[in-house]
């Protein structure tokens, strides 16, 4: 039982931080893409935005 308990921290850890470098990929995705398209709110009927968007808040739902 103390072996479990003593992994549980390293795993949430380890969990939290891959998700992290996640949510900065795809925030940095949006980023991007909107300023080479200069789109500077919503996704302008963009269809590749608004996947990109939508990506995005996904992970954080």
């Amino acid at each position: 039982m103390e072996a479990i308990v003593a992994v549980a921290p390293v795993n949430t850890m380890l969990i939290s931080a891959l998700l992290v470098i996640m949510k900065l990929a795809l925030g940095i995705r949006v980023t991007k893409y909107r300023a080479q398209h200069n789109i500077l709110w919503g996704d302008n009927d963009d269809e590749r935005m608004a996947r990109r968007i939508r990506a995005h808040a996904n992970h954080s739902e």
